[in-house]
C-alpha cells in the first residue's frame, strides 16, 4: 500500500504535468494566431500591390492618352476642314495660292543659278 507521503508526490507530479500541457496548448494557440495574422498580413500586402499596380497602369494609360490628344488636336466631329483652315490663316504657312498670286518668291532657283551650282560639283 501507499504511504501518506505518496499522495503529495502524486499531486505534485500531476500539477507539473498539467502546467506542461497548459503551456503546450497555449503555445499551439499562439502559433495558430500568429500564422493566421501572418496570412492576413500577406493577403493585405498582395491586395495593396495589386491596387498599386492597377493604379500605376491607369496613370500610364492616362499619360499615353494625354500624349495622343496632344498629337491630334482635331476632334472627330467633322469640323476638321474648318479647324485646318483656321490654323493655316493663323500660322505663317504659305499656300499655293500665295505663290500663284506672286506674293512669294519661287522655291526653285533660276536655271542659270542651278547650272552654275551644279557645275561646281563635277
Amino acid at each position: 500500500g501507499a504511504g501518506s507521503g505518496e499522495f503529495h508526490l502524486y499531486r505534485r507530479t500531476r500539477r507539473t504535468e498539467m502546467k506542461r500541457l497548459e503551456q503546450m496548448e497555449k503555445a499551439a494557440t499562439e502559433e495558430a494566431l500568429n500564422a493566421e495574422f501572418q496570412e492576413r498580413v500577406e493577403q493585405k500586402r498582395k491586395e495593396c500591390e495589386e491596387r498599386t499596380a492597377k493604379n500605376a497602369q491607369k496613370r500610364k494609360r492616362r499619360k499615353q492618352n494625354a500624349k495622343l490628344k496632344q498629337v491630334n488636336a482635331f476632334a472627330n466631329d467633322g469640323s476638321f476642314l474648318e479647324k485646318a483652315k483656321a490654323l493655316l490663316t493663323q500660322s505663317s504657312v504659305h499656300t499655293i495660292q500665295d505663290f500663284e498670286k506672286g506674293k512669294l518668291p519661287s522655291p526653285h532657283p533660276p536655271d542659270d543659278q542651278f547650272h552654275k551650282n551644279a557645275s561646281s560639283f563635277s
